[in-house]
C-alpha cells in the first residue's frame, strides 16, 4: 500500500448517564388522550396497552386521535406508540409528531409490529403525537403512546492518537478511499456506557483528510483490550 498522508485522531469521550429517564405513557384512557368522531372501544384483540384500545373503520368513516404529553424537562425524547395487530389494520396509518422542529408524519403499518413499542424517532420536546384517519385503509387502531427522554451527559476526556492512512485501490467519487485504524482501550465494571467521537486533522498541508464517525459501547464488566481495532474511512483528496 502506498503510504498518503499521516494524520491525528482526536477521540473525545462520552458518558450516558444511568440516572433515570423521564418517561411519560398516554394510554386511551388518560387525560391527555382525545379523539374527533365516533371512536369504538375494544378488548376483542388481545395484546392491547392498559385496559382497552379505540378503533375507527377508516373505509366508512374520518377523524383523528390525540395524546399531548405533560413532560416535566427538555431535550431530546424518544417517541414510540403502541398498537394492537391484525390483518384488517391500516396498512398505512400515520402518526404526526409535534415538536421544537414543526410536524414530522410517519407511516406505519397497523397490520403488523404488534403489542410493542413502535419507535417513531427521536424528537426536540415533543408536544402531542396526533393520529388521523385521513387518506388510509382498514381499521384505524389508537392505544397508547410514549415519550422517554435520550440523556447523554459529556465528560472533559479527550485523547489524540497518531493515525497512519494507506491508500488503497478502492476509489469513492474520484478520490483514493483510505481505511484509518487505531487501537483503544476501555474497561468500565459498573455497567455504563460510552460514545467515542472521532475527529481527524491532517498533518500534512498537501491533502486534505476528512473523517467522521461515532462508535457507541455498550460495557458490560469487560474490557476492551488494546486488540480491539475501530476501522474508519476516511476521504483523501487527489
Amino acid at each position: 500500500m502506498k503510504l498518503i498522508s499521516t494524520a491525528t485522531l482526536i477521540a473525545s469521550l462520552l458518558h450516558i448517564s444511568n440516572t433515570s429517564a423521564e418517561i411519560n405513557v398516554i394510554d386511551n384512557d388518560d387525560s391527555g388522550f382525545s379523539v374527533i368522531s365516533n371512536w369504538t372501544t375494544s378488548e376483542n384483540l388481545n395484546g392491547f396497552w392498559g385496559n382497552n384500545y379505540v378503533y375507527l373503520d377508516a373505509r366508512t368513516n374520518t377523524g383523528s386521535a390525540q395524546w399531548e404529553f405533560s413532560l416535566s424537562g427538555s431535550g431530546s425524547y424518544e417517541v414510540s406508540a403502541y398498537w394492537t395487530s391484525n390483518v384488517n389494520r391500516s396498512s398505512d396509518a400515520i402518526y404526526s409528531v409535534h415538536d421544537d422542529n414543526g410536524v414530522t408524519d410517519i407511516p406505519v403499518s397497523q397490520s403488523q409490529n404488534g403489542s410493542i413499542w413502535f419507535p417513531l424517532g427521536e424528537f426536540s420536546n415533543p408536544t402531542k403525537v396526533v393520529l388521523s384517519t385521513n387518506g388510509t385503509d382498514g381499521f384505524v387502531i389508537a392505544d397508547a403512546v410514549k415519550a422517554e427522554s435520550v440523556q447523554v451527559e459529556a465528560s472533559s476526556s479527550l485523547q489524540s492518537y497518531k493515525v497512519v492512512a494507506y491508500g488503497q485501490s478502492t476509489r469513492n467519487i474520484g478520490s483514493p478511499t483510505t481505511t484509518c485504524r487505531i487501537n483503544s482501550t476501555l474497561t468500565d465494571s459498573n455497567d455504563e456506557s460510552y460514545m467515542y467521537s472521532y475527529k481527524f486533522k491532517s498533518s500534512s498541508s498537501s491533502s486534505s483528510c476528512r473523517c467522521r464517525s461515532s462508535i457507541l459501547i455498550n460495557v458490560t464488566s469487560y474490557d476492551i483490550s488494546n486488540s480491539r481495532t475501530e476501522k474508519l474511512q476516511c476521504i483523501v483528496a487527489d
